[in-house]
């Protein structure tokens, strides 16, 4: 069903995109860009209906969140409201994926907030070390 509605979105994805929507039995080999499309562009679309109520929100929190510092209007100004966002989304993860899912790696999606405070720049901008 996933993978239906990523070919489906395929079609509407401008040139600007360099690489396009694969269907999710791709996902092992996604690249980084196309990690981030779906993150920042397609995963609300994709997702819903499709993962239960509290999953789809709990994906909501990380989308919102990493949207708001991508956005060079945004990312300064709500960098504690995307801290928070990461937090909750963190804080859910064992109720949600098992206790083994609060792993380092996830932990430190919270401190992405305060790097973009500390550059005061937006994820999105070439300044940023990533």
């Amino acid at each position: 069903m996933l993978t239906a509605r990523l070919e489906e979105l395929r079609k509407y994805i401008t040139d600007e995109f360099p690489r396009k929507l694969r269907g999710a039995q791709n996902a092992t080999h996604f690249k980084a860009t196309e990690f981030r499309f779906f993150l920042l562009y397609s995963g609300p679309i994709a997702l819903k209906n499709i993962l239960s109520t509290t999953l789809y929100i709990h994906f909501l929190l990380l989308h919102v969140a990493t949207r708001l510092l991508c956005c060079s209007l945004k990312a300064t100004v709500y960098t504690q409201y995307a801290k928070d966002l990461y937090r909750h989304f963190f804080s859910l993860l064992p109720q949600l994926y098992g206790n083994d899912s609060q792993i380092n790696n996830m932990h430190n999606i919270i401190h992405i907030a305060d790097d973009v405070q500390n550059m005061q720049c937006c994820l999105d901008d070439e300044r940023f070390p990533i």
